[in-house]
C-alpha cells in the first residue's frame, strides 16, 4: 500500500520522502524474505484412477523431490462423478474437497497421460469440476490465475500432444502453465523401462529433469504468490 499511496500523492519533500522510500524498501524486502522461505503447496492432478499408472508415478517421484525445493505436493483425489450441470445444486463432497485442496495451494502440477492424442477422460473430468465456482466467498474457480507445470510420460512422444492439448484447455481457465523445460517422458529406452511394474520411476536421468522442472517451477511459482501481510502492519 506504501508503493501505491507514493505513486498516488507523488513524492513527499526532505526527510519525509526519504522515509517513505525506506519504509517501502523494507517491507518489500520482508515480502520478498518471506517468499522465500514459504513452504509452496501444491496441488497435482493426475490423468488415471489405476494407482500402478507411469504417471502417477511421476507424481510420486516429483514428491519425492519437492522437500528440496520448499514444495510440498499433494495429489487431487480423481474419483469423481462425471461432470453434471444437474448435481450442482448440491456438489458432491469428493468435488467440494478437491475445491478445498485447490484452493488452499499455490500452484498445480499435471501429470499428463496421452489418450488418442489428447488427454484423458479422468483428467478432464477433474478439470471440468474445477472450472465451476462452488465455495463459499469465491468469485472465480479456484484455478484461475494459478501457475501450473505439466509433465507426462507415454510412448515415443512422451504424451506431448496431450501436454499441448492441455495448454489450450488451460488457456480459458486464465491458468499460467510453465513454459519450459518441459518433460516429455518416453516409457520405453534403449534397454528396458523407465517405470518398474508398479509404475515406480527407476531411470535417474528422467528423475534429473523432474529435479530441473521443480526448480524452474518454483521460481516461475514465486512470480505469482501474493503476500498480503505487509497490507495489515503498522508503518516503520
Amino acid at each position: 500500500m506504501a508503493l501505491l499511496n507514493f505513486f498516488l500523492v507523488g513524492p513527499t519533500k526532505g526527510a519525509n520522502a526519504e522515509d517513505t522510500h525506506k519504509s517501502t524498501t523494507q517491507k518489500a524486502t520482508r515480502t520478498h524474505e518471506r517468499l522465500m522461505v514459504k513452504m509452496m503447496k501444491i496441488a497435482a492432478i493426475g490423468s488415471t484412477l489405476r494407482q500402478a499408472s507411469v504417471n502417477n508415478g511421476l507424481i510420486r517421484a516429483a514428491s519425492e523431490l519437492a522437500p528440496k525445493h520448499k514444495m510440498e505436493i499433494r495429489a487431487v483425489d480423481l474419483n469423481l462423478p462425471l461432470f453434471n450441470q444437474d448435481l450442482e445444486k448440491d456438489p458432491p463432497a469428493s468435488v467440494l474437497k478437491m475445491h478445498e485442496l485447490l484452493d488452499d495451494s499455490d500452484a498445480v502440477l499435471f501429470s499428463v497421460a496421452e489418450y488418442n492424442y489428447g488427454v484423458s477422460g479422468v483428467m478432464k473430468n477433474a478439470i471440468d469440476w474445477a472450472s465451476r465456482t462452488y465455495l463459499p466467498g469465491r468469485a472465480t474457480h479456484p484455478l484461475f490465475g494459478k501457475p501450473a507445470a505439466l509433465m507426462g510420460a507415454g510412448g515415443g512422444m512422451g504424451a506431448s500432444r496431450a501436454q499441448y492439448h492441455l495448454r489450450q484447455v488451460l488457456v480459458f481457465l486464465d491458468v499460467r502453465p510453465l513454459n519450459k523445460p518441459e518433460v516429455f517422458v518416453q516409457r520405453w529406452t534403449g534397454t528396458g523401462e523407465r517405470f518398474d511394474t508398479d509404475g515406480e520411476l527407476t531411470d535417474e536421468p528422467t528423475r534429473g529433469k523432474l529435479d530441473a522442472m521443480l526448480t524452474a517451477f518454483d521460481s516461475w511459482i514465486r512470480l505469482f504468490v501474493q503476500d498480503n501481510k505487509d497490507d495489515n502492519e503498522c508503518p516503520n
